[in-house]
């Protein structure tokens, strides 16, 4: 990861397909079956609503993502949300940043109830849900 003057056109492309790309073919894979009963949520990342400096591709990825989220719900007949948590409380984050304050961790349980209550709740459309440790905070 890097910022602007450290990131070249591959790995700025590289982190729109791992994103954005894989997302839209998932959902452009089954559009033709979505209709009024059905419930899409897709994964972006609160450096989609809060960018901090050294990360500019996955930024840029996740917010591309955040606006499929917005658009999809415009232009399908299912119910389109997104999540966006903060860093996810798994080992292998744990390992890779030892010294880090995971008290604002997003438990991966609280990922699990967020998609559960957004694909059951027929009345949420259109949401962007930011996740910091077990809280969620609509965005838009």
């Amino acid at each position: 990861m890097g910022g602007v003057s450290d990131t070249d056109a591959d790995a700025f492309q590289a982190a729109l397909n791992r994103h954005a790309t894989t997302a839209f073919l998932t959902v452009k894979a089954f559009a033709g079956h979505l209709d009024e009963q059905s419930s899409v949520v897709l994964f972006s990342s609160d450096r989609a609503i809060d960018p901090v400096g050294g990360t500019l591709a996955y930024d840029v990825g996740k917010g591309a993502v955040r606006t499929l989220a917005e658009s999809l719900d415009v232009e399908l007949d299912a119910r389109v949300n997104a999540i966006a948590p903060f860093l996810i409380d798994v080992p292998g984050n744990r390992e890779a940043m030892p010294d880090a304050d995971f008290s604002e961790w997003t438990a991966p349980e609280a990922i699990v109830d967020e998609v559960v209550h957004l694909l059951s709740n027929e009345g949420v459309r259109g949401q962007i849900v930011q996740l910091t440790g077990s809280q969620s905070e609509v965005v838009a």
